[in-house]
């Protein structure tokens, strides 16, 4: 059952973990681990922060904020594996229900933060785009705020190139030649590129290559299922839990040009992690 705790600092010689366990009867040993979850806040004035260190000094008038989720709590961080770093930027694999951001609940299962650690915690980490919990694939993260502010101009501008790919029920004959869906999604306009890669044997499932040219939240989904073939594992669009299969999506491909170099650059989802049918 999620519990907020709300404590106002009267007294600054006793620490946070101290007086989060007095307000939610809930051992030291628990705070401290919430604290390094992600789960409890700072706020300082108009200032709010997560409160990791355990000794961080306070002040008269700071409140200390507990999102106790103990389901979210439980939760245990996936591997995540680094494609290449450029120093200023660096692609990962995210793998399928992974976060690509915390929430006021945690963010030790968020690649946000767990790039962070990976790097031990010797470089800042910005998110400047997102992938749904559910999809696995390629995602760029920056390391200083200038990079993050011009990946961030890239994807708002749409000079990244993306590339998915999908497992989908049926043939998907319709795509043996690239085909580019323009069905709106949620009354904004849309548009995806979609070619069949292969069909298994039984002609009940393809894979299809998806190049996104907006980016509409669940844009690749819609798109597929209103073609009439859903992706395998779509419990939003598709047959859901029927399929007996995570969401078969992925993000495969990225290009642009370097920031840093000025140069053209690509990136393709090592075999190893690839969904295929």
């Amino acid at each position: 059952m999620q519990q907020i705790f709300n404590v106002e600092v009267s007294d600054t010689d006793t620490s946070a973990p101290v007086l989060l366990a007095e307000a939610s009867g809930l051992s030291m040993q628990q705070i401290k681990l919430s604290m390094q979850k992600g789960a409890v806040w700072l706020r300082r004035g108009r200032k709010q922060q997560r409160l990791r260190r355990a000794k961080k000094p306070l002040n008269l008038g700071d409140e200390l904020v507990f999102y106790y989720d103990p389901e979210v709590l439980s939760q245990q961080p996936l591997t995540i594996e680094l494609v290449a770093d450029h120093q200023q930027y660096s692609i990962w694999f995210k793998p399928y229900g992974a976060f690509s951001s915390g929430s006021r609940w945690a963010d030790h299962c968020a690649m946000d933060r767990l790039v962070e650690q990976a790097f031990d915690h010797q470089r800042p980490v910005f998110l400047v785009h997102r992938l749904d919990r559910a999809t696995s694939g390629l995602m760029v993260l920056a390391h200083t705020r200038e990079m993050a502010r011009v990946f961030a101009g890239f994807f708002e501008q749409r000079t990244i190139r993306k590339v998915y790919r999908a497992i989908v029920h049926g043939d998907a004959e319709r795509f043996v030649d690239s085909v580019m869906l323009e069905e709106p999604v949620d009354g904004k306009s849309a548009r995806s590129i979609v070619e069949r890669v292969q069909v298994d044997s039984a002609g009940s499932k393809a894979e299809v290559s998806v190049e996104l040219k907006t980016g509409r939240k669940h844009q690749i989904r819609h798109h597929l299922a209103h073609a009439g073939h859903p992706i395998v594992g779509d419990r939003l669009f598709g047959r859901g839990e029927e399929d007996g299969q995570d969401l078969q999506l992925q993000a495969r491909f990225l290009a642009f040009t370097c920031p840093v170099t000025q140069q053209p650059v690509s990136f393709t989802l090592p075999e190893a992690w690839r969904i295929s049918l």
